[in-house]
């Protein structure tokens, strides 16, 4: 097939051009590229990419230069190091940190009367004070400003996107430090206090030494219901306040039983159930003019644990400095006369336990 006019030599346009029959046993045809790359700076040079936000390039932040731009792209690991140095009172260190975490810094020298305080700001016009941490701290409690301080890293959170230090009250000298942005986040770090070693006994208390402490009291503080938590009371030497074998609410009355005429074991304290009922102490009165033995038993019918010869017309009694374990709980106290005789009174102290 062919065409009439023939098509001239050279380029045409779409239009002015006619179909072009490549032949099926064609070589290879060389191809060139104007502008692009080449195989030598394929191989060798170094390729640049272009990262948009779809409006305009965005800057790429790389470690350790400085960028204002908050459209640029975070490489990891990546810090901004700003020093400052000034003589007189004046914000200094200023950055745009909307593309960083976290700051640290550290003031090197401190002019005369010179105070740094940490700022940050969200519009770049209002700015406010924050806390930063020194690593050397025991505790949560940073701080705001610094007054003759130096050689101490601080560091915190960046919760706005401008920083600036304010150097304030320099009278000579110099103020010199250095700060440091990061993408990483803020991760406190604080010293914990030194734990003394133990000591031999009779040795000098460590310095770093944690006393036991209790309250030191003259008078009765308000009760506590049961369950709640209290102190340690102690008089004014540091003595702690012991009661003698229980609190006062568990140790109860014997209620007055009298014995009349009789030979018969009588209950003298009634059971409680799951509950040890621990004898403190007994009075007996024999208001007849026979003498007789008492017996008491700490279950009923059980063994004798206790037993007095009350003459006639006598008092006699006993105050345990150590309370009468009862053997078994939930068991009666109960008290016997060997001999019938006109009256036996009997009272006396007694603990709840468990």
């Amino acid at each position: 097939m062919s065409y009439n006019p023939q098509n001239p030599n050279g380029q045409a346009t779409s239009a002015n051009s006619a179909p072009v029959v490549i032949a099926s046993d064609q070589s290879t045809l060389p191809v060139s590229l104007s502008g692009g790359a080449t195989s030598a700076n394929q191989t060798n040079g170094t390729q640049q990419t272009q990262i948009t936000d779809g409006t305009n390039i965005a800057n790429v932040l790389s470690p350790g230069t400085a960028n204002s731009n908050g459209n640029a792209v975070l490489v990891a690991n990546t810090n901004q190091t700003v020093t400052f140095s000034t003589t007189t009172a004046q914000a200094v260190a200023s950055t745009d940190a909307g593309n960083y975490r976290s700051v640290s810094l550290v003031v090197t020298s401190q002019g005369s009367s010179s105070s740094v305080a940490f700022q940050q700001s969200l519009d770049n016009v209002n700015w406010y004070s924050i806390a930063l941490l020194a690593s050397t701290s025991t505790g949560a409690t940073g701080s705001s400003t610094l007054t003759g301080t130096t050689g101490i890293i601080y560091s915190g959170p960046l919760v706005g996107r401008y920083f600036r230090l304010n150097v304030s009250g320099i009278t000579a000298g110099t103020t010199a430090g250095v700060v440091v942005f990061s993408t990483l986040p803020y991760n406190p770090v604080t010293t914990v206090a030194a734990v003394s070693t133990p000591n031999a006994t009779g040795s000098a208390v460590p310095t770093t030494g944690f006393y036991q402490g209790a309250n030191a009291a003259t008078a009765l503080p308000t009760a506590s219901s049961a369950g709640s938590l209290t102190g340690l009371m102690s008089d004014k030497f540091g003595r702690q306040v012991v009661l003698s074998n229980a609190q006062r609410d568990l140790v109860l009355p014997i209620t007055q039983l009298t014995l009349t005429s009789t030979t018969t074991e009588t209950t003298l304290i009634s059971s409680v159930a799951s509950t040890y009922l621990d004898l403190v102490s007994l009075v007996i009165i024999n208001t007849s003019s026979t003498p007789t033995q008492v017996d008491f038993r700490d279950s009923t019918a059980g063994t004798v644990r206790l037993s007095f010869y009350i003459p006639a017309g006598d008092t006699r009694g006993i105050a345990l400095p150590v309370p009468m374990p009862q053997n078994t709980s939930a068991n009666n106290w109960t008290a016997k006369c060997g001999t019938s005789v006109a009256s036996i009174i009997i009272t006396g102290t007694y603990i709840t336990n468990k």
